[in-house]
């Protein structure tokens, strides 16, 4: 006979998302969980506002639902499963509660996962403004790649502010960046035209 498999055991988030006593568990696909505040997340997005209010999944729901919502609301042991590993939720959280991430990514590479998922779970206000506050350094340091994501994503707004960010960086089309070989040409020559054009205003 074989022997069951053990049950993974779930990991708990660093501080301050470690507190039994809070509303919510949000589960990583990697098994760590954080103890978060139903009401920030409602406040902070939308998808999280229809994942808390939407029934617990059940055996009868049809292949054809909505990915998010499948996932989100996959319940095991009380928690809601979610499809974003630590690394990005250790950074996304904070923002949904009014923090800034401690400690704060320290390279881009650290830091796309969780722009990723702020875009998927349509961050606003508050939360909004801590994730474009975190975003800043890197729109300094690495404008490039910054815009190159935010095209990936479809985000005109971000797009923009790395466009101007870009404007400081020197002979910018010898400049390379992993991210570009997942934007069209057409969007990096619009970049280049949009310095071009600034330039030509100096």
């Amino acid at each position: 006979m074989d022997t069951p498999l053990p049950t993974p055991r779930s990991l708990r988030a660093r501080s301050p998302f470690d507190k039994p006593f809070v509303s919510v568990v949000l589960r990583s696909s990697d098994g760590v969980e954080f103890h978060a505040l139903e009401g920030s997340l409602v406040d902070a997005s939308p998808v999280f506002a229809d994942m808390l209010s939407a029934p617990q999944a059940s055996s009868g729901d049809g292949p054809d639902q909505d990915d998010t919502r499948a996932d989100a609301n996959t319940r095991q042991r009380g928690a809601i499963e979610l499809p974003e590993t630590n690394d990005a939720l250790r950074f996304l959280l904070p923002f949904c509660h009014n923090m800034a991430p401690d400690p704060p990514p320290s390279s881009f590479d650290e830091f796309k996962p969780a722009m990723r998922a702020w875009v998927k779970y349509r961050l606003r206000g508050d939360a909004l403004e801590r994730a474009l506050d975190a975003l800043e350094p890197f729109l300094l340091r690495e404008p490039l790649r910054a815009f190159a994501l935010a095209a990936q994503l479809a985000q005109p707004k971000l797009m923009r502010l790395a466009a101007r960010a870009c404007l400081f960086l020197p002979n910018i089309w010898s400049i390379d960046a992993a991210e570009l070989e997942d934007i069209s040409a057409h969007t990096y020559r619009q970049l280049l035209k949009y310095q071009d054009a600034a330039v030509s205003k100096v």
